[in-house]
């Protein structure tokens, strides 16, 4: 099953976080948007109750707008990651909690396939693999082997005319 983009990065993050079926962290969704990134830094996604286990706090700002902007962006990719969390357990991917006196945290565990497809995703073969499970007959494809004929034919022209 092929994910949206921030399903399979906060999926690939719960998998190497928690690595375990059926067992719930919990964290706070300030520092869950880290696993929104392309490369992300899991060192920065602390658990709940742990040291360094508590909201991401800003740097200091000199420039007001540069703070307006950063409290922006961070409520903009909180708001991304309460969504995809919302569809992981619309799709039974995880099983989410809250905590009962703090808003902020959330319980996060891993049902089994969940965890499976997470454990795909970690990996740029199996998650390529995935990927053309699902768009083998896509227009992607069409329009890729039209590039590689046009290349190939202009490959062609180049060699007959060197030799």
């Amino acid at each position: 099953m092929w994910l949206p983009k921030d399903e399979r990065r906060l999926l690939a993050g719960y998998y190497k976080l928690i690595g375990e079926v059926k067992e719930s962290k919990g964290y706070h969704e300030g520092n869950l948007v880290h696993l929104l990134d392309r490369r992300p830094d899991l060192a920065r996604v602390h658990e709940y109750g742990r040291p360094g286990g508590s909201a991401d706090s800003e740097d200091e700002y000199s420039d007001i707008e540069a703070f307006k902007s950063a409290i922006k962006r961070q409520g903009a990719l909180q708001s991304r990651v309460s969504k995809a969390n919302a569809a992981l357990v619309a799709r039974e991917m995880i099983a989410l909690g809250e905590h009962q006196h703090e808003q902020s945290v959330v319980f996060v565990g891993l049902t089994i396939t969940g965890y499976d497809l997470g454990r795909r995703y970690t990996s740029f073969w199996n998650g390529s693999g995935l990927w053309f499970e699902e768009y083998r007959n896509h227009w992607v494809w069409w329009i890729m082997s039209f590039l590689g004929g046009f290349a190939a034919a202009l490959l062609l022209d180049v060699i007959k005319r060197v030799f």
